[in-house]
């Protein structure tokens, strides 16, 4: 029925029935409107062919959707023209040490903390702010050869770093960071998209459907505008800072704030202190409060420091005061200055987009289900990770769309370092 709710268990054996555990990837889509390519493109001719073989291969998964003659033979005459690749296992074992290929884990910034004569600082720190939101401020201290890196925080695109570097006496004149360059390019096969067999893949009643759906959401046709630069003057805090004065909170401002001064003296400029420190909505522990004391407040946007009347909403948590910190966006603070203080080293690497999740209509929900906006999806579902137990199972659960027609259910994937996908 429409907007219901549909449970699909799935089992994956072998040739022989035995159980399969792997991991696979669900595609779900409306058969009314979208005609599934898995035997053109599938997994197999994806991981087998293309990215072992040079050059544009046409239909790649073709070649593995059957098991006639005519595959065989073609699969034969392609590996014959386009060579198969070899590799000399026997130098690879004589080879001394033997070749070492680590796992790429995560983004990690590293760098080398140098004096205006380009020898290393060691025992110094460098201190890390940027203008990703889910990452508070930190601090690494540098190795004897002036190396310090930092790692385990995600860079999405846009996202701005300012370091900052400090000799061991807390001196950061005539320090500079030098920042690694980093490589996020892999090596890519470009392959041109084949004129058929792409559009064979957009219908006329997909881009109608797809037209519809575009029309139905928030009730209005989605135009692209070019770039609109708007033009304005800022609304001054101070005004918003008098009114909530000696209500819940003791406020300090960025125009309140000295520049050249470590936090530690500006939070003088407020009547106690506080146990508890809130950065940017995340509470530190107390070495990362360390650090940031000796930050200087040029990286601060506002200090709070919770009243009485306001510590009655933290319960006996804020007992012995709650100091709140909002830290600038680190590309103000380049913006905002003709020279760039002593040590202080701005970057902004290539970005990588966040993993997304495939949206799922909540229909549980009564008020959702009766919406009169029309589910018009295409893909019904999609889940890049299903796992099968020991047995080979796996269940997962999703709600059909409005239109009244069959799915097509594609799963494809790997389990006991073999390939498959079934239809």
């Amino acid at each position: 029925g429409d907007r219901e709710k549909i449970r699909l268990a799935m089992k994956v054996t072998d040739e022989t029935g035995k159980p399969v555990e792997g991991s696979f990837s669900l595609s779900v889509t409306d058969d009314k409107v979208v005609s599934p390519s898995i035997d053109v493109h599938n997994i197999k001719g994806s991981l087998l062919l293309d990215a072992d073989l040079k050059g544009y291969i046409e239909n790649a998964g073709w070649y593995f959707a059957g098991e006639e003659d005519e595959r065989m033979e073609a699969l034969d005459l392609l590996l014959s023209t386009q060579g198969w690749r070899r590799f000399s296992w026997q130098e690879i074992a004589s080879t001394q040490p033997k070749p070492v290929y680590p796992v790429e884990k995560e983004f990690q910034l590293t760098g080398k903390l140098i004096n205006m004569l380009g020898k290393p600082i060691k025992e110094g720190s460098v201190i890390l702010f940027s203008n990703n939101k889910s990452m508070i401020p930190d601090a690494a201290k540098t190795d004897a050869g002036g190396r310090v890196g930092f790692i385990g925080f995600d860079c999405p695109d846009t996202t701005f770093f300012v370091l900052q570097g400090r000799n061991k006496r807390n001196n950061r004149t005539f320090l500079d960071v030098k920042i690694d360059s980093t490589d996020n390019y892999a090596q890519l096969n470009v392959i041109p998209l084949s004129p058929v067999s792409h559009s064979a893949a957009l219908p006329l009643s997909y881009i109608k459907q797809a037209g519809q759906h575009r029309k139905f959401e928030k009730s209005m046709w989605t135009i692209n505008l070019p770039n609109v630069e708007v033009k304005g003057k800022k609304m001054e805090e101070a005004k918003e800072d008098k009114i909530r004065q000696w209500m819940f909170s003791y406020k300090v401002g960025r125009n309140e704030l000295n520049n050249r001064m470590p936090l530690k003296y500006e939070l003088r400029k407020l009547p106690g202190d506080g146990a508890v420190w809130i950065v940017d909505g995340v509470e530190i522990d107390k070495e990362s409060i360390k650090d940031m004391l000796e930050a200087p407040a040029l990286y601060i946007e506002s200090i709070e420091l919770v009243s009485k009347p306001g510590l009655s909403l933290w319960g006996a948590r804020g007992q012995n005061g709650v100091v709140i910190i909002k830290t600038r966006n680190p590309l103000d603070i380049i913006q905002s200055l003709e020279i760039a203080p002593p040590g202080l080293v701005s970057y902004k690497p290539e970005g990588y987009c966040v993993r997304k999740e495939f949206y799922v209509p909540a229909y549980d929900d009564p008020k959702i289900k009766g919406n009169s906006t029309p589910d018009l999806r295409t893909t019904i579902y999609w889940n890049p990770v299903v796992k099968t137990d020991s047995e080979g199972k796996a269940t997962v659960e999703f709600f059909s769309a409005d239109a009244v027609t069959s799915y097509s259910y594609i799963l494809e994937g790997m389990g006991e370092n073999r390939i498959g996908y079934v239809r």
